[in-house]
């Protein structure tokens, strides 16, 4: 039997974040990552500021839908992208 797939993201825009439908790409990928540097998307969603310790206060993170998975929202922390085009 097949299980149901949940996918949980938001599409709503954070006070302060980057704008829902910006362009952007990938930085400061890591080993194991599922895109790597310079690799295209658009945002459509964000959550924060996060505070959960001093240091990552005021970080942001972002949903994105990568060009080459349209449609599967992704979450990526904001230090990870940069936008494009602006």
């Amino acid at each position: 039997m097949m299980k149901p797939k949940v996918l949980l993201f938001t599409n709503k825009q954070a006070p302060g974040a980057l704008a829902n439908g910006t362009s952007i790409e990938k930085v400061g990928s890591e080993p194991g990552d599922g895109h790597q540097d310079g690799a295209k998307g658009k945002i459509v969603g964000s959550i924060g500021p996060v505070d959960p310790s001093p240091e990552y206060a005021g970080r942001y993170a972002y949903f994105v839908e990568w060009d080459d998975m349209p449609g599967l929202p992704v979450g990526v922390s904001d230090h990870r992208i940069r936008p494009i085009g602006l």
